[in-house]
């Protein structure tokens, strides 16, 4: 068993863990009673299942964007509009944001680990945006991408909603069972994970070599 320890917060300046607000994951099997589908005994069906975890939103979350008058409407407070929501560099491109809530921070002991994020399918005003790293080397929180899918209609999210999945992977052990185990970080771990965010900002389109692969990070030494 490849034990996932995670950690859950709701701010990315505050990693503080907020357990009467937390919606803990889920994992996908067990969402659904296999009994009462035909496809409860498929073998396929169930090892794919049994690796994938559904991340909720903790919050209501609604926002308008309005291409003509360039004008976005959220219900975020003022005061974490910024924070909380990262809006397109501009209009002239789809209409993507990147939502910091819940942030969720994933890491592991075991080797050649990796982690896929990827769309639950519940949704139908955003699309959320995957991706996958190599969780062993490489543990960072988890973006939550979406791209806004109905000019004519808000992005309507509800405390509860499936925001994305996540998939575990371990390299040459697609048998590998996976177990979500929620813990607390180190502030040197959640340093560490910070700065692999920064980075990506510091160096665009370079961290592919460290993030998909498992030879260590040249800019390692800055922040151990």
């Amino acid at each position: 068993m490849v034990n996932i320890s995670y950690f859950q917060y709701h701010h990315p300046d505050n990693p503080v863990n907020l357990p009467l607000v937390d919606i803990e994951p889920t994992r996908v099997y067990d969402e659904i009673d296999s009994s009462t589908v035909t496809y409860g005994k498929c073998p396929a069906w169930s090892h794919k299942m049994l690796r994938e975890f559904t991340v909720y939103a903790p919050k209501d979350f609604n926002l308008e964007i309005n291409t003509q008058e360039q004008t976005y409407k959220s219900t975020l407070p003022e005061s974490e509009f910024n924070s909380l929501l990262t809006l397109p560099p501009s209009w002239d491109v789809r209409q993507t944001f990147q939502l910091h809530f819940p942030v969720m921070l994933c890491w592991t002991k075991e080797k050649n680990v990796w982690i896929e994020l990827k769309e639950s399918g519940d949704n139908d005003t955003f699309r959320f945006i995957g991706g996958w790293w190599n969780l062993s080397d490489w543990p960072r929180p988890n973006g939550i991408a979406i791209e806004h899918r109905n000019p004519n209609k808000p992005i309507k999210i509800k405390r509860g909603d499936a925001l994305y999945r996540m998939a575990f992977y371990q390299e040459h052990n697609l048998n590998a069972k996976f177990n979500l185990v929620k813990d607390e970080p180190s502030s040197k771990l959640l340093k560490q994970a910070q700065t692999r965010v920064n980075i990506k900002h510091m160096f665009p389109g370079k961290t592919s070599q460290w993030i998909h692969n498992t030879s260590p990070c040249p800019w390692y030494r800055f922040w151990k």
